[in-house]
């Protein structure tokens, strides 16, 4: 008879029983069907249900407990949306479920445990890019949901880049000034998955650091839909310096001295430069002086020529009967209170300094 010897399910001939086996045979088959399902399936106490994918979600996502295994497809043009999870203690321990946010922007996708049910920790979990995904299972000896979330960086995360090629790696762009758009925008970089960076850009930097083609319009969606172009900033020859208020605190006073803005204040401001030519004003305080002078040779006094040396300090020429031998007499002459006059000699080419310390130079690139 046509009776397989198999442990899983796999293992089954799909050829048997052959035709010529007896009937009573057959509980051979079913004993032998049933022992490779519970070989196979060894903890299948609860319904399974295969992945399935639900039609795309715009609005406040309830998830059901015949939700179990299904793939939520979110998506947050139009506004932030919470998905709720149904309640742990009504589902089956292991209960899956799965969310995506499929749109550009930058609209955040909220998941919601049931009531103060915790998602790894907290009561809600977020996704913020496109097609980040959360594997949620809920674990009953945990009472809580367990989450497996695709991590992608934000929008607008800056890192270096060693590549020197002149395409940046998928995801990101180079932050060199290029523009960026919708589909029908004359961009240099125009797709729909731009919208989440234009709309960030354009609500975190003024017009002078990332101008907006035709200027600033209502909003940021309204220029978006308008298939304008937006600069993204240029770190071309650049590097970063932190905000002096960064994340709203009071201002540290690190960056004292304002360059073209408020003292490192104000972001996106362009702050420092490659070279400073040192002017006289910004010597430090000094004061230029003569210990003494030594005069020597001829001095003349009253149309007479008087041979002779004389030592004096500087300032003030002082004196009453100073002698000044000429041959064999020793006639005195006095001298007048004065003062040195001249220059002292001019030095200095005005060559500029550089301020630029040691570095390495890669790229730079955004997430979009």
């Amino acid at each position: 008879m046509g009776l397989e010897s198999a442990s899983f399910v796999n293992d089954l001939v799909t050829t048997n029983p052959l035709g010529t086996d007896t009937v009573p045979q057959g509980d051979d088959h079913l004993r032998l069907i049933k022992t490779v399902l519970k070989a196979s399936f060894p903890d299948s106490s609860r319904a399974f249900y295969l992945p399935k994918t639900t039609s795309s979600q715009t609005s406040t996502v309830a998830v059901a407990i015949a939700d179990q295994n299904k793939l939520f497809p979110v998506d947050a043009s139009a506004g932030a949306i919470t998905v709720d999870l149904p309640q742990g203690s009504t589902l089956v321990d292991g209960y899956e479920v799965i969310v995506v946010k499929t749109d550009h922007t930058t609209n955040l996708v909220t998941i919601d445990g049931f009531s103060s049910e915790t998602i790894n920790g907290l009561t809600t979990q977020t996704l913020w890019q496109t097609y980040q995904q959360a594997k949620l299972r809920y674990s009953s000896s945990l009472s809580a949901w367990v989450m497996d979330r695709t991590f992608i960086p934000p929008k607008g995360e800056v890192t270096p880049w060693v590549g020197a090629s002149a395409i940046a790696p998928g995801g990101f762009l180079f932050l060199n000034g290029q523009t960026i758009g919708s589909a029908a925008s004359a961009a240099t970089n125009n797709h729909a998955q731009y919208e989440g960076l234009f709309k960030l850009l354009h609500g975190e930097f003024s017009n002078t650091v990332c101008a907006v083609s035709g200027g600033r319009g209502a909003n940021a969606a309204a220029d978006w839909s308008a298939n304008k172009t937006l600069a993204i900033p240029n770190l071309c020859g650049d590097t970063w310096i932190g905000l002096d208020n960064m994340g709203a605190v009071s201002d540290t006073g690190r960056l004292s001295v304002t360059y073209a803005g408020t003292a490192g204040q104000t972001n996106g401001e362009q702050i420092g430069s490659e070279s400073t030519t040192v002017a006289q004003a910004n010597l430090p305080s000094f004061n230029l002086s003569l210990a003494s002078v030594t005069v020597s040779g001829t001095i003349t006094a009253g149309g007479s020529y008087i041979a002779g040396t004389a030592t004096t300090s500087i300032g003030s020429v002082t004196g009453g009967a100073t002698t000044w031998p000429i041959g064999n007499t020793t006639p005195s002459y006095t001298f007048t209170s004065g003062a040195l006059g001249g220059t002292l000699p001019s030095g200095g080419s005005g060559t500029p300094i550089a301020n630029i310390p040691p570095g390495f130079v890669s790229a730079y690139k955004i997430k979009i």
